[in-house]
């Protein structure tokens, strides 16, 4: 008999959320205090300086930052969007941009600006590891903004026949009477959507744009869909074909059902030919590799022996660690990602070789410390750390020229008496005003 458990380990550190650092320097002169964020009463004052100086990125920036504050977010992207244009690598701009689109719920852009900073190495290193932090969050946002639009415009695709290469995997429901192995369903589709990445002859939607489609259809707690409904959502991901499925069984033994439904269809009998198979429990990744044989039949797909040999290559055979790795795929999914990371962590615990809890904890740990600072927060931390006054020169201005004026002190050609300088007598000479420059060099 094989029982769930989890070791006795104290819950892993979390990793400490690194604080926006400074984003540029402009130099370290004494008595420099860190300039206050712009306030909405600063606007007429900026849009001033604006206006008359067209190519001052600090103007630009302050005036965006403060666009934000006062709740002006269009406003805000086109002043912003101005800064980056004049300058395409100045830190600061960017990254006001990419938070005020981020506030828009414009994803996709708000992405490629946060990736347009990394890829010019602006900023500071912690600040670029910031951002790439921040990315998988918004990819997150992304796919939920995705699947509503496609909810919303469904009737549109009930006309648009969907890929019949592209595949999606549900979850496959658990409806045996012990719940502590309900995550072996998580699990199971999981390790069928890599074993089908893995062979590459078809294109699966991820688990997360499934995920979301099932939130946002009231599906999740359902467990397996009929086919009508496989089918609607399959057209609503783009998929031509879904694979569904449950797992029945004890500690003893794993019973498995599944069935591969496509869209169109001509007939949506609940008899479809199913995939069904069983096993003792602690051989759970022998019925997986099984699974991923019979799916790929099912998708009219002809293996070569390397390819069956790779399938039955399986990442573990310890099933503690597939049923942690599963507790952390549920809790991932449901936006627990603190409580996710645990049981990633509990699953590598028990089997330090297996690679995906590694990968989960490392994605659901960034999504956990990216969701506990705010776009405001960041905006603000930004703007302390940034040294640019909002008053001053724009960054390109540069520092003043430390021997401005000197001029005015040397002689001309025509003022300097060679004979004079000769005798060493510069400014003794009766009426004529020289000037002496005495330069002094100190030993070490």
């Amino acid at each position: 008999m094989v029982t769930p458990s989890q070791p006795s380990v104290p819950p892993p550190g979390r990793r400490v959320l690194f604080g926006l650092v400074v984003l540029l320097l402009v130099g370290c002169a004494p008595g420099y205090t860190v300039p206050e964020a712009p306030s909405p009463d600063q606007i007429p004052a900026l849009e001033t300086r604006v206006a008359e100086n067209p190519g001052d990125v600090a103007a630009h920036v302050a005036l965006g930052a403060a666009y934000r504050e006062d709740g002006r977010l269009p406003q805000a992207r086109s002043t912003l969007t101005r800064a980056v244009e004049l300058e395409p690598e100045y830190a600061p701009g960017v990254l006001f941009l990419g938070l005020t689109l981020e506030e828009l719920e414009e994803w996709d852009e708000a992405a490629e600006r946060y990736r347009a900073l990394l890829d010019s190495g602006a900023g500071s290193s912690d600040l670029r590891a910031e951002v790439e932090r921040r990315l998988p969050l918004i990819e997150r946002r992304r796919l939920q903004a995705a699947v509503r639009t496609s909810l919303a415009r469904e009737a549109e695709l009930a006309d648009e026949a969907p890929e019949p290469n592209t595949v999606a995997v549900f979850p496959f429901h658990f409806v045996g009477e012990d719940p502590d192995y309900a995550p072996l369903g998580r699990a199971m589709a999981e390790m069928l959507v890599t074993d089908l990445g893995r062979v590459g002859r078809v294109t699966v939607v991820g688990r997360l744009r499934v995920q979301v489609l099932l939130d946002e259809m009231a599906l999740a707690e359902e467990g397996r869909v009929d086919p009508a409904t496989a089918v609607r959502s399959g057209r609503i991901l783009g998929a031509g074909r879904v694979v569904q499925g449950q797992l029945d069984g004890d500690a003893d033994r794993l019973g498995l059902r599944a069935a591969v439904v496509t869209s169109p269809m001509d007939d949506l009998a609940d008899d479809l030919p199913e995939l069904t198979d069983d096993d003792a429990l602690e051989r759970f990744y022998e019925l997986q590799a099984r699974l991923a044989l019979g799916v790929h039949q099912a998708l009219g797909i002809q293996l070569t022996v390397a390819e069956e040999e790779m399938l039955a290559d399986q990442p573990t055979q310890n099933l503690q660690a597939i049923l942690a790795w599963g507790r952390g795929l549920e809790a991932e999914d449901r936006g627990d990602f603190a409580l996710a990371v645990e049981h990633y962590q509990s699953a590598v615990d028990f089997d330090g070789g297996f690679d995906a809890p590694r990968e989960g904890a490392d994605r659901a740990g960034g999504l956990a410390d990216s969701e506990q600072v705010s776009t405001t927060d960041l905006s603000g931390r930004a703007w302390e750390e940034v040294s640019v006054d909002a008053t001053a020169e724009s960054p390109g201005a540069g520092p003043a020229d430390p021997f401005e004026g000197l001029d005015a002190l040397v002689p001309t050609s025509i003022e300097r008496d060679a004979a004079v300088e000769l005798l060493g007598s510069e400014g003794v000479s009766g009426g004529i005003s020289r000037t002496l420059i005495e330069i002094i060099i100190r030993r070490p």
